[in-house]
């Protein structure tokens, strides 16, 4: 956790210093970082202003290539990691606001994030990350999931359960199945690209991506098989799988 921290407080950093901020500016992102900071990681790792400073001009040095300077070699690998490719660091900070926004209860600021991020890619792509939200499953189903999948994301791995949801196979609107043969739990945005059959899982339980994502974070997914519960009799229905899919 510590090293984490440590690494998106210097992403969050290098985005400021980037952008070459005049001082009110400077100001204002550094009471927004403080208060990520503490929804994240705690109110201990609150950056005071002494360290906030320290670290700006260590990316300084870093970027006027000053060897006497005392930097940490973490820092020159994230500086060179993104000083030329703005893009994965522009979708970097809007992936740690989104943590701290869904956190927070804000998610229509945090897809907005992600789509000016992308807004630079292809249009059917932007639309279908406009229309991912959060979405609400029902509760009983949902707990019950919960259970089953240990409280993480099948696909994702992610155990932030503020953003884990109920994802039925066969549409509950259609099927009326409640069963747990019939649910998945999937992060937010998983779970829409499921709905949209853009991310797939097969019989087999391998996951598929349309093509629409090709170049986004999804695609590390593809070929993967999901995490499944420990139970047989509480797998996905592979019959369900296969129906779901039948008239693509």
């Amino acid at each position: 956790m510590r090293a984490k921290y440590k690494t998106e407080l210097m992403i969050l950093l290098l985005d400021v210093y980037l952008k070459n901020l005049k001082k009110e500016e400077k100001g204002k992102k550094f009471q927004e970082i403080k208060s990520i900071c503490d929804v994240l990681y705690g109110e201990e790792q609150i950056p005071s202003v002494r360290s906030w400073n320290t670290k700006l001009s260590n990316l300084k040095n870093i970027h006027q290539k000053n060897s006497n300077s005392n930097y940490a070699p973490r820092d020159q690998v994230l500086f060179d990691t993104y000083v030329n490719d703005r893009k994965s660091l522009d979708l970097k900070v809007a992936e740690i606001r989104g943590e701290y926004l869904y956190r927070m209860g804000l998610e229509k600021e945090f897809w907005t994030d992600i789509e000016q991020a992308k807004k630079n890619l292809f249009n059917a792509r932007e639309r279908i990350l406009k229309e991912i939200s959060v979405r609400r499953g029902q509760q009983s189903f949902r707990k019950r999931l919960l259970d089953v999948y240990e409280r993480r994301c099948a696909v994702t791995g992610s155990k932030t359960e503020a953003v884990l949801e109920a994802a039925h196979i066969l549409p509950f609107s259609e099927s009326a199945n409640n069963n747990l043969n019939n649910g998945i739990i999937l992060r937010a945005d998983i779970h829409v690209l499921f709905d949209k059959n853009l991310m797939r899982i097969s019989e087999d339980y391998v996951i598929s991506v349309d093509g629409v994502l090709e170049g986004t974070e999804y695609t590390k997914y593809a070929g993967k098989k999901i995490h499944l519960p420990k139970s047989k009799q509480q797998l996905p229905s592979r019959e369900m799988l296969r129906l779901k899919y039948a008239n693509l």
